[in-house]
């Protein structure tokens, strides 16, 4: 399963797919309501229904139940107050991002 926060385009989330298959979980959180469009309009397209694309802010995602991902992938700034992300991890997940470590 695989979370992309900040997906903008859907093209790293197209990308991604064609790497781990159409049975698995995948959703993009995108602040800007024109990219979810554009991003689910152009994976309709190329028959990637699979793939599903929230408007939202990345603080205030809200997915059902205790959804876990295997790997997320953090496209924008994400500093220390989004370590919140790590909670949405499977055991042995990975997340990947510009994350700082300290001050």
């Amino acid at each position: 399963s695989f979370l992309n926060v900040g997906s903008g385009s859907g093209y790293f989330s197209a990308l991604v797919s064609s790497c781990v298959g159409e049975k698995a979980v995948h959703v993009g959180v995108e602040l800007r309501e024109e990219l979810v469009k554009f991003a689910s309009a152009r994976c309709a397209e190329l028959g990637l229904h699979h793939i599903s694309f929230i408007h939202a802010n990345a603080y205030d995602i809200q997915l059902a139940g205790s959804m876990r991902f295997d790997r997320i992938y953090v496209g924008a700034g994400a500093g220390n107050d989004m370590r919140f992300l790590f909670q949405l991890l499977k055991p042995e997940g990975i997340a990947v991002g510009p994350f700082s470590r300290g001050p």
